[in-house]
């Protein structure tokens, strides 16, 4: 995905967008990239206000780089001994935030960031796998955090 792509109903419901067209970093972020492409119908929103920034330094910046987003998880064990699928998958809960929410993700419910995505890559590198885990479903995309 590029910016020529980027549309409103991507832009998540309850994420800020920032109108400071006077911010010198705006061309390199998402919240200033997603704030042009709100329809003119559209009369209120959530948005980063203007003593946020000092100078050039924006707490509430975010990359416009379009990333590898991925969902599911389901495959991510079949290339394990099954004598080492629990361990990594113990491993894989923190990650996630809990069992429960690894579920979550495992099923597809939730987006896999590319920062998740790195970690889980970590945990079967230091277990000796060289392969990058396989995800059931990856895409670029902009990573809204």
């Amino acid at each position: 995905m590029n910016m020529k792509t980027l549309s409103y109903p991507d832009v998540p419901k309850k994420w800020a967008v920032c109108f400071q067209n006077d911010c010198p970093m705006k061309e390199e972020c998402l919240r200033w990239k997603a704030a042009q492409v709100v329809p003119e119908k559209v009369q209120t929103l959530m948005c980063v206000t203007p003593n946020t920034r000092k100078g050039n330094e924006c707490p509430c910046f975010a990359s416009a780089e379009p990333v590898r987003l991925a969902w599911g998880m389901t495959k991510l064990f079949a290339n394990v001994p099954w004598y080492m699928v629990k361990v990594l998958r113990e491993e894989m809960f923190p990650i996630f935030g809990s069992r429960r929410q690894f579920y979550r993700y495992r099923l597809g419910r939730w987006v896999i960031s590319p920062e998740q995505q790195r970690r889980v890559a970590q945990v079967f590198r230091n277990y000796g796998f060289e392969d990058e885990p396989e995800f059931d479903v990856t895409k670029e995309g902009f990573d809204f955090v």
